[in-house]
């Protein structure tokens, strides 16, 4: 896989121009080769876990089957994350979403559209407004949430625990 930057906001560094980061572009190569581009992934960060709680977690990235064990970090070009509590179903980040999943010291972010609590950790998330829609035509799901993981909602990941 593939990543570049796409940016906005023109800075000036010794003679070249350099360009805020703001949104990630993904090259993602399907079974025929040729590449194609999203210009929008799903996003995660982690915080305020111990290890032993990050432990009960596992990232989904958007372009493989492999999950990863998280750490306090944001991860970028997600499909989501699976708990371990809930065996039925999987976090999903749509592509024009992002979320927090806080625990303990972890900080809410300051602006968000909804959460949701879990015994020891709490999800909050925002979306770009008016893109739910193309998840939805696609198929999909158009909103964060616990889904389960079947019909529209299935993952090609299954529970990892």
């Amino acid at each position: 896989m593939e990543e570049r930057q796409v940016t906005s906001k023109p800075v000036t560094t010794s003679g070249a121009i350099e360009r805020v980061k703001e949104r990630e572009v993904v090259a993602v190569f399907p079974e025929n080769g040729i590449p194609r581009r999203k210009l929008l992934t799903g996003k995660v960060t982690f915080a305020g876990f111990t290890k032993e709680g990050l432990a009960d977690f596992r990232v989904i990235p958007e372009e493989g089957k492999k999950v990863i064990v998280p750490e306090n970090k944001k991860y970028l070009a997600v499909d989501g994350f699976w708990w371990r509590g809930d065996r039925a179903k999987w976090f999903k980040i749509p592509d024009h979403a992002e979320a927090w999943v806080v625990s303990g010291s972890g900080e809410k972010p300051a602006r968000f559209d909804s959460s949701v609590t879990r015994e020891n950790f709490s999800v909050f998330w925002k979306t770009l407004p008016g893109l739910g829609w193309a998840s939805s035509l696609r198929g999909g799901v158009s909103e964060p949430g616990f889904y389960p993981n079947v019909g529209p909602s299935r993952i090609g990941v299954a529970w990892p625990f």
